[in-house]
């Protein structure tokens, strides 16, 4: 299965663990960036034994060793189906962003000659008819195309785009936002050295609680950590193990800035090479006070005490967007209300226009004339400016 981002694999794999039963361990797997575990898939596609496999387009098609064992498993026709969730990416993406995702259908093409039966779903729930056009003519051969659909409209996020014409200019329309958006909030910037002169800027118009987080913070923090071991005598080979992860993360950084990676890629590299040095240095320091077996121990538990936490934080932000489309329903109930107004106002006045337009072509001429001065009334022409009589009419062209 082809999903666009980790924690959605991490999650996806966790439920299929949990609905999909399974004879023996080493049937379902999760592979992304800084996992460890590409020997135990590989063991497990090479014996037959994996079942389900989640992982990103650029693993799939760059990933030479994976490219290779897909298509060994391809040529033995163990490989079944290609699932493509979110598959709206597809079509979306690709240009400037995860241009993997426009490589798909040839890498598949290219698995179908070898492998005719090889099936492909293409999952969403957010398809538009052009984007079903557009995945068609990639996907489809011939007239082998299901369509199974469940269509329904549903609430989106609301966009405000303001445009600046200078920078400070920029800086006035920001603090006008932030005065009136709800708090707390988050502020996005391109670059460490922004965020600290936007804390600034905020901070001198009276915003006193104002926090920096970037890539610099998060690595900073891991160095004086790494320190703080070494005065315990933690060995060399573990903290330049947990400096590389703070290296990590500042060229991810500089690859942001860049625009090699999107913001979406990086704060989730960013998410697991953080909780690894976490543990890491738990880990180490644990080491130190209680001993090796201990120490493990503990490095478990702050793994699962991240998760919890990170499903708690879920599920607030599951709240707080379930509040928000509450809300927002009563908002758009309230603008369906003066919109049915609005059209009931309308069609009332095309109404009254109809009449006096048809009025206008009676056969009788005075009713024609009296249907004449109406519509001038109700176009709004000045009253003085309309000959209301015969008499009217007949100064006007004397």
């Amino acid at each position: 299965m082809i999903v666009p981002t980790v924690s959605l694999a991490i999650d996806q794999e966790r439920s299929a663990r949990n609905s999909i039963k399974v004879s023996e361990t080493g049937e379902i797997y999760c592979y992304y960036s800084g996992t460890n575990n590409f020997a135990e898939i590989k063991s497990a596609i090479e014996s037959k034994k994996l079942r389900l496999l989640f992982i990103s387009p650029e693993a799939l098609i760059k990933n030479e060793q994976f490219s290779q064992l897909i298509e060994s498993a391809n040529k033995d026709k163990y490989l079944k189906n290609i699932i493509i969730d979110e598959a709206h990416i597809v079509v979306a993406w690709g240009d400037f962003f995860r241009v993997d995702y426009q490589c798909i259908s040839p890498w598949r093409n290219n698995l179908l000659q070898v492998n005719p039966a090889l099936r492909t779903f293409l999952l969403s729930a957010t398809y538009r008819d052009d984007t079903v056009s557009a995945l068609k003519s990639l996907f489809s051969t011939g007239s082998d195309w299901l369509e199974i659909r469940c269509d329904s409209l549903r609430k989106e996020p609301h966009f405000i785009f303001v445009k600046a014409n200078s920078f400070s200019d920029k800086r006035r329309k920001v603090l006008e936002l932030v005065n009136h958006l709800p708090h707390p909030m988050i502020l996005y910037v391109n670059a460490p050295y922004e965020a600290e002169k936007w804390k600034t800027f905020l901070e001198e118009n009276g915003y006193w609680d104002v926090k920096t987080f970037t890539g610099d913070t998060k690595s900073n923090y891991v160095d004086i950590s790494v320190k703080a071991l070494e005065k315990k005598n933690v060995s060399k080979e573990k903290c330049n193990a947990i400096r590389k992860l703070a290296s990590r993360v500042r060229n991810l950084e500089k690859d942001l800035v860049a625009g090699k990676i999107g913001e979406v890629d990086y704060t989730e590299q960013c998410l697991w090479l953080m909780l690894e040095a976490m543990i890491k240095l738990l880990a180490a320091y644990a080491v130190v006070l209680v001993g090796e077996d201990v120490g493990e121990f503990i490095s478990g538990v702050s793994a699962l005490a991240f998760e919890y936490g990170r499903y708690t934080l879920y599920k607030k932000e599951q709240e707080i967007l379930e509040l928000y489309i509450a809300r927002q329903k009563v908002v758009d109930d309230e603008i369906k209300q003066r919109m049915a107004e609005y059209n009931a106002a309308l069609q009332a006045r095309e109404q009254e226009f109809n009449d006096i337009i048809k009025d206008a072509f009676a056969p009788d001429v005075m009713q024609r004339f009296g249907a004449s001065v109406a519509l001038a009334q109700k176009a709004g022409v000045d009253d003085t400016e309309i000959l209301k009589s015969t008499e009217q009419v007949d100064e006007f062209f004397s």
